[in-house]
């Protein structure tokens, strides 16, 4: 059943991210560091060390006073879901011998897997030393993992935001006008309508693809800005909305980008 169970989980996801495989990509996957892409898993899946550290520790504290053979028969689940993540990792990076594909938002496939064998251990942790052991584990494993988002939606300034946005402040004429910007406006307009409450924001919505290339000249060259997209898919989504590189600066910033007119 663990292996019906991993084919209908692992074809689906190398069906879905062979879309999004090409050359140079595979390329960029292969020269990053194994162990920025373990730490990035990290904080992705867990929120931090702290929180990946007390769910394999207590799994190991488990393992060595229960035994492992004790430990599955006591929850099968955690079986399952362990081979399911072993399987799993070892055909990505089976494939990743031909095609590099490992990395750590492509490995979120494995989250629910994970959340269920830390679920688990809550279960085993009551059943060996009572609802107090188990209740506090889950407690501290929550909130450690809960820190990162709430961070991040409470945090006032993001870099990658505002430096984009005092660059956009900073060229001669964008003090007015129009600029097209890429996903929600209401996050570009958050970092400039103080300043200046007279540009107007054209929102191109994610994924989505207009012509923007015979957009008239206006005392602004911006022609995009462009925050949260890789460096990799900027090429892309320039063709998307009919602009050419050739005839483009493009200033980039912590995966942000302002793309302005050459000048004659």
């Amino acid at each position: 059943m663990a292996v019906l169970a991993w084919s209908h989980r692992f074809v689906p996801w190398v069906a879905y991210h062979s879309q999004f495989i090409s050359g140079d990509r595979a390329a960029w996957i292969g020269k990053f560091p194994v162990a920025a892409s373990i730490s990035w898993f990290e904080y992705l899946s867990f929120g931090g060390t702290a929180s990946f550290v007390l769910f394999i520790g207590t799994a190991a504290a488990l393992v060595a006073m229960v035994g492992w053979r004790r430990l599955v028969a006591w929850n099968s689940t955690i079986s399952a879901c362990s081979l399911l993540c072993l399987l799993t990792l070892t055909a990505a990076v089976a494939i990743s011998l031909h095609t590099p594909i490992v990395t750590s938002r492509s490995m979120i496939v494995i989250l629910p897997a994970l959340y269920l064998i830390a679920a688990q251990l809550t279960s085993c942790l009551v059943r060996r030393w009572g609802k107090v052991a188990g209740m506090t584990y889950l407690a501290a494993q929550v909130g450690l993992m809960g820190q990162p988002p709430l961070a991040y939606y409470t945090t006032e300034i993001n870099e990658q935001w505002r430096d984009a946005a005092a660059l956009v402040l900073q060229i001669p004429g964008c003090k007015s006008g129009a600029i097209h910007v890429y996903g929600d406006a209401f996050n570009y307009r958050f970092f400039t309508q103080s300043a200046t409450p007279d540009l107007r924001l054209i929102e191109i919505p994610e994924g989505g693809a207009v012509d923007i290339s015979s957009e008239p000249i206006t005392s602004c060259p911006i022609m995009l800005w462009v925050v949260g997209v890789p460096e990799w898919d900027l090429g892309d989504l320039l063709v998307r909305l009919g602009l050419s590189r050739a005839s483009l600066e493009v200033i980039e910033s912590h995966e942000a980008f302002v793309i302005l007119r050459k000048q004659p």
